[in-house]
């Protein structure tokens, strides 16, 4: 009897042994689909993720926002130098097959430009004239700065930004900025910065910094100094370029 219930005793131990082994094994493979199939959502747009997470997040036994948490931190995420990066070959300009006279190209831009906005009297020729700018910027002293502003919102400011955005040299638009990004993308890839909404970040105490950036640059050979390195070696970046902004 005793033999008996030893071996009852060790068939018991071999069998949870197994089924622990199993489970072990069950949740390796489910670990494994699981991560294959996160890894191919994060590779879906936004918008065909957003037609399949449902049945997704049901077939996987988890909740939406878990499914969406977990794919996010698994898409790559692209920094502003990547993506100005990725703008080189946009940017790149290809010359026109013909001579363009610089009078009928000027009349074309504030056409455009009276077309899409209501600008005051000769807006849309400065407008025209600053695009133009921004293509041989570099050949002049100073940079003006266009602004549009307006006493309330639904104006048509980002939308003046918008047009710009389609004509101007080398664009990049953003709706806040930090110092740090603005002199290196300025100093790397010399685009036109489009900034919008600059009411609710230019007047803030904090970004003293990116004022004073943004004043630098408006005149040729405008610096800003920064300490690289362990050494803090001091490395001056070059701010000069055109610049739009707009808000209230």
């Amino acid at each position: 009897m005793t033999i008996l219930r030893d071996t009852e005793r060790l068939l018991d131990a071999a069998q949870q042994k197994e089924e622990v082994v199993l489970r072990q094994l069950e949740n390796t493979t489910q670990r494994k689909e699981d991560e294959q199939t996160l890894t191919e959502l994060a590779k879906l747009s936004p918008i065909e993720f957003d037609r399949v997470k449902k049945a997704k997040a049901k077939a996987m036994n988890v909740n939406i926002s878990t499914l969406q948490s977990e794919v996010k931190k698994r898409r790559k995420v692209e920094t502003l130098e990547q993506v100005a990066d990725s703008l080189e070959e946009e940017w790149r300009i290809n010359p026109y097959k013909c001579e363009v006279d610089g009078a009928d190209l000027l009349e074309a831009l504030a056409d455009t430009f009276d077309r899409h906005l209501a600008l005051p009297d000769h807006g849309a020729v400065v407008a025209a004239i600053w695009t133009v700018h921004t293509y041989c910027h570099e050949v002049f002293r100073f940079s003006p700065r266009l602004c549009y502003t307006a006493p309330e919102r639904g104006c048509g400011k980002t939308e003046a930004l918008e047009v710009l955005h389609e004509l101007v040299f080398r664009r990049l638009k953003f709706e806040n900025i930090t110092t740090a990004t603005a002199f290196r993308l300025i100093a790397k890839h010399k685009p036109t910065l489009l900034l919008d909404e600059f009411d609710t970040y230019l007047g803030k105490r904090e970004n003293e910094e990116l004022r004073g950036i943004l004043n630098a640059g408006y005149q040729r050979g405008g610096k800003v100094p920064r300490c690289e390195g362990d050494n803090h070696e001091v490395k001056f970046y070059p701010v000069f370029a055109p610049v739009a902004i707009a808000g209230m």
